[in-house]
């Protein structure tokens, strides 16, 4: 019998253009995937409240120094720079222009043990040569019982039963995946010959642990994504890579 943790992925969506999806645009599911990370923090400190962000607008920074604050991101971030779409940021073209951040000490943690601090951090990329942007969302600890459908799958969610998570508990979350999927189909689709750089390469994927979900065409693609660690340990991950 094969291994059921690589059978082939799938997922579930509602129909194209949908009621739900019709007062969706780029800031509001920007929005609904910070509210996923938040989700995370108020489980992990069991709290209904937090708004500790950090925020870095890098608007008018000198090249030098963008390089080096994205520099720093390969190093506290490293499989936010992996798979297709994560190795392509480490390309020059591709520089951050605002950083969210959040980082929850070990010690603070409740729901779970943990080896190592929470963090949390959101980058809006720019691809210098065209003007496209791009969306990373990462953070380092996960539900030990999320899997590919808890992200893609319609009314799949790890915060129904959590008496901390607040919201729609992850129906906004998959319903902006949703949104992103089929607005970077939209912007591949305008794309022209001018656009065309080794440096772009416009989807969704997500990395969890060792492995590297990504969104393609009509159909769920996963592969193994090589991830170092820190003190030899693995921690999970979970981003998603957006170019629109």
């Amino acid at each position: 019998m094969g291994n059921p943790g690589f059978r082939k992925p799938w997922w579930g969506w509602k129909s194209r253009a949908c009621a739900e999806l019709a007062e969706f645009d780029i800031p509001f599911a920007v929005k609904e995937y910070c509210q996923n990370q938040i989700g995370q923090i108020l489980k992990a400190l069991e709290t209904r409240e937090w708004s500790r962000w950090e925020r870095r607008s890098l608007a008018g920074f000198a090249l030098a120094t963008l390089q080096s604050i994205k520099a720093n991101l390969e190093t506290e971030c490293q499989s936010m720079f992996t798979g297709p779409h994560g190795s392509a940021l480490r390309h020059a073209d591709w520089l951050p222009v605002y950083i969210l951040t959040a980082t929850i000490d070990r010690e603070q943690i409740k729901n779970y043990p943990r080896e190592t601090d929470l963090k949390v951090c959101t980058v809006i990329w720019e691809h210098e040569p065209t003007g496209l942007w791009g969306l990373s969302f990462f953070n380092n600890h996960m539900d030990s019982y999320a899997t590919f459908s808890s992200f893609v799958v319609d009314g799949k969610t790890t915060s129904r039963s959590n008496r901390w998570a607040v919201g729609e508990k992850g129906k906004g979350f998959v319903l902006a995946t949703q949104f992103f999927f089929e607005n970077v189909k939209q912007t591949v689709s305008a794309m022209t010959s001018a656009n065309d750089s080794k440096s772009l390469k416009p989807g969704v994927s997500f990395t969890s642990g060792t492995t590297l979900e990504s969104l393609n065409g009509n159909e769920a693609q996963r592969r193994m994504a090589p991830i170092e660690s820190h003190e030899g340990r693995l921690d999970t991950h979970r981003h998603c890579w957006i170019y629109s």
